[in-house]
């Protein structure tokens, strides 16, 4: 008697190792399928960090481009303080990690900073007023092409969605 093709030690090597690699592809896909992209979007602000003409300011442009895990702050403006003014161009890559799932809290923390050919601001002035090396915001969904950015004490910021 003829032994059946599939019950064969070779066919059934070959079939399992087919198995696998299908069961692999669909792994890798399902998981690169469920990559999370938190938010994309930009926002102007003017902060004035004082309540006297003393106090700096900042006018300028923050974009987020923040994935699961990890992102960029692009932060472009000008800066003034009472004597100088300076440009700002600074890329942050960050870290970004949940602090908390029920108010959706996010730590960030600072990777690397990169100063563009434009930018002049003091190292002492940018972790003071623009982006601390610790950080932790939350994210908010507020219109449907808008979310509010805000630490833990107060709103920061509305940013929209960039196309």
């Amino acid at each position: 008697m003829r032994q059946h093709l599939f019950f064969c030690r070779k066919n059934r090597l070959t079939l399992s190792l087919t198995a696998l690699f299908i069961v692999v592809i669909m792994a890798f896909y399902f998981i690169k399928s469920t990559h999370k992209v938190l938010i994309h979007c930009s926002s102007q602000i003017n902060s004035v960090f004082g309540d006297n003409e003393t106090y700096p300011t900042f006018s300028g442009i923050y974009t987020f481009m923040l994935d699961d895990g990890q992102g960029y702050i692009s932060v472009n403006g000008i800066f003034h303080t009472q004597s100088d003014t300076y440009t700002v161009q600074k890329i942050i890559k960050i870290s970004l990690h949940t602090v908390s799932y029920d108010q959706v809290f996010y730590d960030i923390k600072q990777a690397s900073v990169q100063s563009l050919t434009g930018d002049n601001l003091p190292d002492t002035l940018y972790v003071r007023y623009i982006l601390s090396p610790f950080t932790v915001i939350a994210l908010d969904k507020t219109l449907h092409n808008s979310y509010l950015i805000r630490n833990l004490y107060s709103p920061v910021l509305v940013c929209n969605p960039m196309n």
